[in-house]
């Protein structure tokens, strides 16, 4: 009737973006609540055979989105994902789907992206002189560490070191750098301080 598929990876998760998949949050998924929502979808559709079912758990959003704080999943938290072209007649879950609860994933993943970029919008990021400096990316990580730290945001310079050890690549890393701190120059940092005086 339907067959799980595990969810791990940017590319099965942009899958399921592109798709605008019909997506329920914190069920756990075994064998009887997914027989469940199969039965509740064949009320309004035809469905694939089996129906593909994507699993992701919360951790795999939140390193893939980068999401943090209140604006994280728990770790073990289960989506269940159906894509819209496995459900023959889509259109007629759309009204439906808020009684149980169900989303489209891309409306999921615009709006948690919408909360983590004003959470670093209500903060303004500290300057932080790294321009120049060596680029060994764990030199570039203290710098930005140090300087979170000096501006009272010690519980952000936790997680920025976090993110960053996580990291696939050093484009990614030097990313998630900007992302919590202004990055500048000594030199500009010195005219701004000049400017005050």
């Amino acid at each position: 009737m339907f067959e799980k598929n595990e969810v791990t990876t940017k590319e099965q998760l942009e899958e399921l973006y592109k798709s605008s998949a019909l997506t329920f949050t914190g069920i756990v998924a075994d064998d009887e609540n997914l027989n469940k929502i199969v039965e509740w979808i064949k009320r309004y559709s035809e469905i694939s055979q089996p129906l593909p079912i994507h699993i992701i758990k919360g951790k795999v959003m939140n390193e893939n989105y980068r999401l943090t704080g209140d604006n994280a999943y728990n770790d073990d938290l289960t989506l269940v994902s159906i894509k819209t072209e496995d459900i023959k007649q889509v259109n007629l879950l759309a009204i439906p789907r808020f009684e149980v609860g169900g989303r489209w994933f891309d409306d999921i993943v615009n709006n948690n992206a919408v909360r983590e970029n004003n959470k670093v919008s209500e903060k303004q990021k500290p300057k932080c002189p790294l321009i120049g400096e060596d680029g060994n990316i764990f030199n570039l990580m203290g710098i930005a560490s140090r300087t979170l730290k000096r501006n009272g945001m010690q519980e952000e310079a936790k997680e920025m070191c976090d993110k960053i050890t996580k990291s696939g690549s050093y484009d990614q890393a030097l990313a998630i750098i900007s992302d919590y701190v202004e990055v500048t120059s000594r030199e500009e940092i010195e005219e701004d301080d000049e400017e005050y005086e």
